[in-house]
C-alpha cells in the first residue's frame, strides 16, 4: 500500500502547506525573478556558438 501524495490526493487543510511551499518556488513571483537572474536558453546558446572556434 502506498502513502498518498500529499499534493495531488490530500484534501485541505493537509495539502495547504505542501501547496503553499511550491507556489512559493514554482508561482509567477519566483518565476519572475528567476528569469531576472538567469539568462535564457536562447542567450546561452548564442553565447555558446560565438565562443567557438573551428
Amino acid at each position: 500500500m502506498r502513502i498518498p501524495s500529499p499534493l495531488l490526493e490530500a484534501d485541505p487543510p493537509r495539502h495547504d502547506a505542501p501547496r503553499r511551499f511550491l507556489s512559493s518556488l514554482l508561482g509567477p513571483p519566483a518565476l519572475a525573478r528567476l528569469r531576472e537572474r538567469e539568462p535564457s536558453a536562447t542567450t546561452v546558446r548564442a553565447q555558446l556558438s560565438a565562443d567557438r572556434t573551428i
